[in-house]
């Protein structure tokens, strides 16, 4: 979240909801556009670790980001995912 933006929000939100939600909550905030980017790739040594996984295995890599009314990024989230516990979506016309 953007640090101007904390004050906004309550601190049990932080263990409530998804970063995306608390974006979408913030006073005087509207999200005007959202984008999220999903790159597959390698687990590297750190990520292996922290994600108890084999070094080389697929881990998907996803980066959130949110800009209000305004133009100003409000969110910018970096997640990345076991490839095994992953799961996409997507609606097509």
């Amino acid at each position: 979240m953007d640090e101007r933006l904390c004050p906004l929000i309550p601190d049990d939100a932080y263990t409530r909801l998804t970063a995306m939600r608390l974006a979408h909550e913030l006073p005087g905030h509207t999200v005007e556009d959202a984008v999220q980017i999903v790159t597959i790739g390698s687990a590297d040594l750190e990520t292996a670790s922290q994600l108890n996984v084999s070094i080389g295995d697929p881990v998907a890599k996803v980066q959130r980001i949110a800009v209000d009314q305004h133009g100003d990024i409000i969110l910018l989230a970096n997640g990345i995912y076991r490839g095994d516990m992953m799961k996409i979506e997507v609606k097509l016309r």
